[in-house]
């Protein structure tokens, strides 16, 4: 996961969000079966407008494992702290709760949530400060020098994002395999790009 850096929401967002969110809480309370939908804004559904402004906020790169190119599939909207949960309903299109995920993360972390999981615009968030790289196995190792708080983090993001899959290792790999091979590389052409940071 590489550091984010939050833009300014859609003005559309920030004047609707909290009254799309108390309607949502109501009908979500009242009936547990009750399905979230996206609002509209100018005859389009919200989320087909938010999704073109997450993707600058990351140069199209997930925002959790940092996939790129990211395919028609994997642009979905992931809320961080998941709207099925009663104590979450308010806040189901607040800004910052919607992340751009690709289709690895949102089936890994469906409706997971800790309150130790790392998001990746968390203020003071830094790949090399949370984990290590290893460049032999392309796995993401836990920086044995932080706390056992920031290890407990480190570890539960890990788990619920499943950031050590064999298919992620492997495009690691074959990122890193190009990138070295490339005389001139450009490091936002590439997926993960933690790895030549």
């Amino acid at each position: 996961m590489r550091q984010l850096i939050r833009i300014a929401q859609p003005k559309k967002l920030e004047e609707n969000w909290e009254k799309w969110g108390k309607r949502y809480f109501e009908n979500k309370s009242a009936n547990n079966s009750y399905l979230f939908k996206w609002n509209i804004i100018n005859g389009i559904k919200s989320n087909h407008l938010l999704a073109p402004i997450l993707l600058k906020m990351s140069d199209n790169h997930c925002h959790y494992c940092d996939k790129f190119p990211l395919l028609h599939g994997d642009l979905t909207i992931d809320h961080f702290k998941p709207k099925s949960k009663p104590e979450f309903y308010s806040i189901a299109y607040k800004w910052d709760n919607l992340y751009l995920s690709c289709n690895h993360c949102q089936r890994c972390k469906m409706e997971q949530y800790d309150s130790c999981l790392l998001s990746p615009d968390e203020f003071n968030y830094s790949f090399r400060f949370f984990f290590i790289y290893n460049y032999s196995t392309h796995e993401l190792e836990i920086n044995p020098q932080i706390s056992p708080k920031d290890h407990s983090k480190a570890e539960i993001t890990l788990s619920i994002f499943n950031f050590n899959h064999p298919s992620l290792t492997t495009s690691r790999r074959h990122a890193f395999e190009r990138f070295i091979a490339s005389s001139s590389p450009d490091i936002q052409d590439y997926p993960f790009r933690f790895i030549f940071e």
